[in-house]
């Protein structure tokens, strides 16, 4: 059966509610994602990028709304039980690995994360664990070989590459990606993004990638998001976003988001 429709319907999050520095940070937002879509998401600071992805990972609660993945109803469900469903990538590489555990180690905690033990689990298990295998050692720059070593001791980047196969590791319906290549170096970040992209494409997880970078932005996923204001101000998919060049891009942006400050303005 296919996974990862993601459906948002109305969904609002309000900082300090009630207080005189309350904000809105999302402002009802609709959307629906099918299963296999692979979206990209820009928008100006404070647009409410992160803050989305917070809320689908129950990160932050939902002042108004509801959230449901695959008609699963999740908009009461803690962090915790949506974790079997939803993986994660952080830009910061120490948050989405453990240190003191082994590459091994991380690895095989990420497939057992929110999972049930089985005698079917068992097999699916070692199955998972050699494609994770396999994505190192196409992507890892030899970390294949160092099962044993403390994740630690790795560079950031590597890091990054290690945190992107255990994200996959247990086959979520969702992948949230929050600028996961932002505090890599060029050459890395074209490596994780060489690998999110490859492993995206041979899974079909539905994935939604935060990115300041409008080639990326381009050049990635099926889908493209604008966000301002707590809002999504333009949707772009299909042949609009393939024909759409990185200055048309730009230009679009700064009109959106200008438009969503002056609607803000006014009301």
């Amino acid at each position: 059966m296919t996974t990862g429709e993601l459906r948002l319907e109305g969904l609002r999050v309000i900082f300090n509610g009630g207080t005189p520095d309350e904000r809105v940070a999302l402002d009802g937002i609709d959307l629906t994602l099918a299963p296999g879509d692979y979206v990209t998401v820009i928008g100006p600071n404070g647009a409410g990028k992160s803050t989305l992805l917070n809320a689908i990972a129950g990160t932050v609660p939902a002042a108004r709304g509801s959230i449901f993945l695959d008609g699963l109803p999740l908009t009461r469900s803690p962090e915790h039980r949506r974790s079997a469903l939803i993986a994660r990538v952080m830009q910061d590489p120490r948050i989405n690995t453990c240190g003191d555990l082994t590459i091994g180690e991380n690895l095989a905690f990420a497939e057992r994360r929110g999972r049930s033990r089985s005698p079917f689990r068992l097999g699916r298990s070692r199955a998972r664990l050699a494609e994770s295998i396999r994505l190192l050692s196409e992507y890892g720059r030899g970390l294949s070989g160092r099962l044993g070593h403390l994740a630690g001791d790795l560079s950031g980047g590597q890091r990054q590459v290690l945190a992107m196969v255990m994200a996959l590791a247990n086959l979520p319906s969702l992948l949230l990606l929050d600028e996961h290549t932002s505090a890599l170096d060029p050459e890395m970040a074209d490596r994780v993004l060489e690998l999110t992209d490859a492993a995206v494409r041979s899974t079909s997880v539905t994935t939604v990638m935060i990115t300041h970078n409008m080639r990326q932005a381009l050049e990635y996923g099926n889908r493209l998001l604008i966000m301002s204001e707590g809002r999504i101000v333009d949707d772009i998919g299909g042949a609009a976003k393939q024909a759409l060049t990185e200055d048309a891009l730009i230009e679009r942006f700064r009109a959106v988001v200008a438009e969503s400050v002056s609607d803000r303005l006014i009301a």
